[in-house]
């Protein structure tokens, strides 16, 4: 499985697709991150198709996204600023997997703190 998946661009910007762990942790009302994920439906689809070939995605992540073990994050990439060959390009892109990583993480954390809680006002 792959955690980088770099997709079609107009040679400035690309969509770059990452995929990340999901902690197995429960948030402030005991509900865990990766059942609020698929709940929420902040989760659980990707962008790719699925199969074998160059930008699709295979079944088996495929199904750890759809149970939230994985969180899928696209965004648009200047994969080439700066960058003056192929190897600089995609350590660009790893560098950018790694500091979206905690970032996105976070977020999604956050936007779910409280998701599930259920009560009266009484």
């Amino acid at each position: 499985m792959s955690d980088i998946h770099i997709l079609t661009g107009n040679g400035q910007k690309w969509t770059i697709v990452f995929h990340f762990a999901v902690p197995d942790q429960n948030n402030n009302i005991g509900v865990n991150y990766r059942t609020a994920l698929v709940n929420s439906r902040l989760g659980g689809t990707s962008m790719m198709a699925e199969g074998t070939e160059a930008g699709q995605i295979a079944t088996a992540e495929l199904a750890l996204i759809a149970a939230d073990e994985i969180y899928e994050h696209s965004e648009q990439f200047l994969a080439e600023s700066g960058a003056t060959n192929n190897t600089e390009m995609l350590a660009a892109a790893q560098a950018l997997y790694v500091s979206r990583e905690t970032t996105v993480l976070t977020a999604l954390q956050k936007r779910l703190r409280y998701f599930g809680y259920a009560g009266s006002a009484t």
